[in-house]
């Protein structure tokens, strides 16, 4: 090459060229990387990318910032209440178009990691290196974690011999809390007014009623179903919502499962209740050893009764309340966590302290009468006596008969309630559910460390587990996973075919 043709050539380079014609690849992005920090990551709050051709993005729309305009596949109910934007229904396993061959690489949604990979590389490299991945297990383990140990220590608050407090306490005090932490966030985002807007308020405030009510509900539904039956096998039964939710999606949206995802959510039905029923013989076989008065064994029957109907009306509630959500808040994706928290906890409160104040009490005489008759010594209505058992007694002592236990309890709900929030809205699908799959599964093992009388921590008590437990928590488990897996295997057949057909109305053309 000349020295002219090289100088041409140079002037040829420096040209802008037109914007449309431009195209961003790994070396040479169209725009300069931003920083993305591991606290916006966390919130959310990741910077935002130009749009791309759908060639470039597989399919997957445009770019701006992730989770805008997605559907939400499936909604889990376990650590959030409204149902987060997924891009999983889309893209889990595999990605369409030119980087349709690259799979998952991290725990988070498929559209977050692209978004990283391509506002900022170094943070995206970070996260496949080994410090990354431990900071990725480390997320999933802090989910486990609280999920479990909110279930074990408030089961352990609730029968605690000395505590006279009123069980509906925790969850409306957690309400009214959250919308005081809402609020404090919002100032310090500088969008206060924003929330008080008079064109958003009362329709956004119309919407969030019915849901934050329904989620108070469950919340007051669990704390008493945990009063009648164990911790594990009120998490256990709770895996029954699969099923409910494949059902009602089916009817509502018309989404339909795999032969094997129908085959999986009867299995982890079945899995279920067998659990259930071995734990009740263990617990006959335990009372025989223990030589147990007759009258004892008749209450504990009774009680597991009104606790399975109590848990079957919560799992019915709770999906009835995700699939709601579904419908009416499709518009809220894209509101920041903490301002859908508010919307969602003010009504709650005001339903909550109707909850503790009136229903509480209620329910508490009616147990007490026919045709129930529970004593009213028992652990099982005693956290719904509180000090007296009157009405509006939250009310004036909303805190009232509160000891160490109770607080971390609370706390633990608070954190469940907000950073598993946070968390999971940024995980993968299949992440979310394998986490509460293994945290309903280490359930029964915390319990026999931490047993609900004596010390807190008990090491020896692992030395009290019964295989035939240990054989039934496994199947639970594995028909839970299979399921997850089941579902993953089919959005990526789908994609597959969908990879093919495009294919080959290429090759026609070209033909």
């Amino acid at each position: 090459m000349s020295s002219d043709d090289a100088r041409n050539a140079e002037a040829a380079a420096a040209v802008p060229q037109p914007e449309a014609k431009r195209v961003a690849t790994e070396t040479t992005p169209l725009v300069r990387p931003s920083r993305v920090s591991i606290a916006a990551l966390l919130l959310n709050e990741l910077p935002d990318t130009p749009a791309v051709p759908d060639a470039e993005q597989g399919g997957g729309g445009g770019g701006g910032h992730p989770g805008e305009g997605e559907e939400d596949p499936e909604s889990d109910g376990e650590y959030v209440h409204i149902p987060a934007p997924d891009a999983e229904g889309a893209t889990h396993a595999v990605v369409g178009g030119q980087e349709g061959q690259r799979r998952h690489s991290s725990v988070f949604r498929a559209d977050i990691e692209e978004h990283i990979r391509k506002a900022d590389p170094s943070m995206f490299q970070w996260l496949l290196s080994p410090g990354g991945m431990t900071f990725q297990i480390g997320l999933c383990v802090t989910l486990v974690a609280i999920s479990a140990y909110e279930a074990v220590v408030k089961k352990r608050a609730l029968d605690n011999p000395g505590s006279n407090f009123v069980s509906a306490s925790i969850t409306t005090n957690a309400s009214i809390i959250s919308v005081l932490v809402s609020l404090a966030w919002a100032v310090y985002m500088k969008e206060f007014w924003s929330i008080f807007d008079r064109q958003t308020f009362g329709p956004r405030m119309l919407r969030y009623i019915i849901p934050g009510c329904g989620f108070q509900l469950t919340s007051y539904l669990q704390v008493l179903a945990l009063g009648f039956i164990a911790t594990d096998v009120f998490k256990v039964l709770e895996q029954t919502r699969l099923l409910i939710t494949a059902l009602m999606t089916m009817q509502v949206f018309g989404k339909k499962q795999s032969i094997a995802g129908w085959n999986a959510l009867v299995v982890i039905t079945l899995a279920a209740i067998s659990y259930t029923e071995t734990k009740n013989l263990v617990g006959k076989e335990e009372a025989c050893l223990s030589k147990v008065p007759p009258d004892c064994k008749k209450g504990e029957s009774k009680a597991m009764t009104v606790g399975l109907i109590i848990t079957a009306v919560f799992v019915l509630l709770q999906v009835g309340c995700c699939i709601l959500c579904e419908m009416v808040l499709k518009d809220e994706k894209k509101t920041p966590f903490y301002i859908q928290k508010f919307f969602l906890e003010l009504p709650g409160s005001i339903f909550g302290l109707i909850i503790a104040n009136i229903v509480n009490p209620i329910m508490y005489k009616i147990l007490l009468g026919d045709p129930f008759n529970f004593d009213p010594t028992s652990e099982s209505v005693k956290p719904l006596k509180g000090k007296d058992g009157n009405l509006f007694e939250h009310f004036f002592t909303p805190f009232a008969g509160w000891n160490f236990g109770v607080w971390m309890a609370f706390f633990l709900f608070m954190a469940k309630s907000w950073c598993s929030g946070f968390l999971t809205k940024q995980l993968s699908a299949i992440v979310k559910q394998l986490c509460s799959t293994f945290a309903v599964g280490i359930i029964y093992f915390l319990m026999q460390v931490h047993p609900k009388t004596g010390p807190f921590f008990y090491p020896e008590g692992l030395g009290s587990i019964h295989q035939s437990m240990v054989i039934a928590d496994f199947c639970v488990l594995c028909a839970v996973i299979s399921y997850t897996l089941a579902g993953r295997d089919k959005k990526r057949k789908e994609q597959f075919k969908k990879e093919a057909h495009t294919a080959r109305m290429e090759r026609n053309k070209v033909a």
